[in-house]
């Protein structure tokens, strides 16, 4: 498990880095993904954790 986790983890950063150099702005990108861990910390989200693995951040993470 500790291994799947290492190899999801580089392939998020490797994501992450394309992102960016497709972008060609990597703030810009950092700044979209900080703007949506702040939102689902925020707002409710109607998910059920069968369907949580479809959406780009985690929807079960909403403080309420």
């Amino acid at each position: 498990m500790l291994i799947q986790m290492a190899i999801s983890r580089s392939r998020e950063y490797q994501a992450d880095a394309s992102g960016a150099g497709f972008a060609g702005h990597p703030t810009g990108l950092a700044s979209a993904l900080k703007k949506l861990g702040t939102y689902t910390k925020k707002l409710p989200m109607d998910a059920s954790p069968q369907t949580a693995h479809m959406f780009i951040v985690n929807p079960l993470s909403a403080e309420a």
